[in-house]
């Protein structure tokens, strides 16, 4: 098979041996693969994916066409269409993921852009809701909000009927906030937005105070990037009057139990509405796979405006 390389700290599409199917497996061939930060820091050396995931494939999220199962793998996956999250090794032709991570394609979404839907609406689903306990009519901040995983949130959020406010340091990211239903605001103008019940923190660096002090009283926040900087000034006597709740999470190395129940709970709260129309893939840009060095580029400078996807 051909599959987006590691090599010297940057990718390649290049012939390499196919998976090996376990008796647990779909093997899937991939039609499209989606692209996150975790890739490119991944190629970097910075980010090296768990053991036994190979470590020189990235690749974080899949559709594509179920073409061999294992021995106990329960019914007949054969030519379904599917999607999922992985620990690695997705921008391939082939994939080997456990069946319990596969979920079924809308008939109304192609399997292309389908590849940038599972990491970015799995990831927000988990955080705002799972880790966030976000509700009816609660006000929400998402920080970082132009990319695959934010506007997977702030569509999410709007669709929940949660008052969304997203932030964009561009003025075409802070339109595309707009136009699905959010007020977006410039990174450095949290102050005076608020009070927020939840605040999703998809960048890190030094705002962190100012969405601390915009927090409603029992307010939370969860941290899923860091992009601007892991290390903060922490106000511990302000997280103590507001009775705030700080919680951190990332989804690729779970177990594989956890992975399964969160596509199952994600199969049954999500996926109706991407089924509907209500939510749709959030895809910015497609490239055929040969490009990947020219993709992982974009996604590195280009304003983020949703999903980059990879085409196979």
């Amino acid at each position: 098979m051909k599959a987006v390389l590691i090599e010297n700290g940057s990718v390649r599409f290049a012939e390499t041996e196919d998976p090996q199917l376990g008796d647990e497996q779909l093997l899937v061939k991939v039609a499209g693969a989606g692209l996150n930060a975790a890739d490119l820091m991944q190629a970097a050396g910075s980010y090296p994916p768990p053991p036994g995931i190979r470590e020189d494939i990235p690749g974080l999220e899949f559709a594509g066409t179920v073409v061999a199962q294992g021995s106990r793998v329960p019914g007949d996956m054969l030519g379904k269409r599917v999607m999922g999250v992985t620990a690695g090794a997705a921008q391939a032709e082939l994939l080997a993921v456990h069946h319990s991570s596969a979920i079924a394609v809308p008939d109304r979404i192609g399997l292309v852009e389908a590849g940038g839907i599972p990491e970015a609406y799995i990831t927000a689903y988990d955080a705002l809701f799972t880790q966030g306990g976000l509700a009816l009519g609660e006000r929400v901040l998402v920080r970082g909000a132009s990319g695959g995983v934010g506007s997977a949130a702030v569509a999410m959020a709007v669709l929940a009927g949660a008052e969304t406010l997203g932030t964009s340091r561009s003025e075409q990211g802070r339109a595309y906030l707009e136009s699905m239903g959010a007020k977006a605001i410039d990174p450095d103008d949290v102050l005076g937005n608020g009070p927020f019940d939840v605040v999703l923190e998809l960048i890190g660096g030094m705002q962190f105070h100012s969405c601390l002090s915009e927090l409603r009283s029992r307010g939370r926040i969860v941290i899923i990037g860091v992009g601007q900087g892991s290390r903060v000034d922490l106000d511990l006597r302000l997280l103590m009057m507001k009775r705030a709740t700080v919680r951190a999470s990332t989804l690729r190395p779970r177990s594989q139990g956890e992975k399964g129940e969160i596509s199952r709970e994600f199969s049954e709260r999500i996926l109706p509405h991407l089924a509907s129309g209500a939510l749709k893939p959030n895809l910015q840009r497609s490239y055929p796979a040969e490009e990947a060095p020219r993709a992982y580029a974009d996604f590195a400078t280009l304003p983020k405006q949703g999903k980059l996807v990879l085409a196979f």
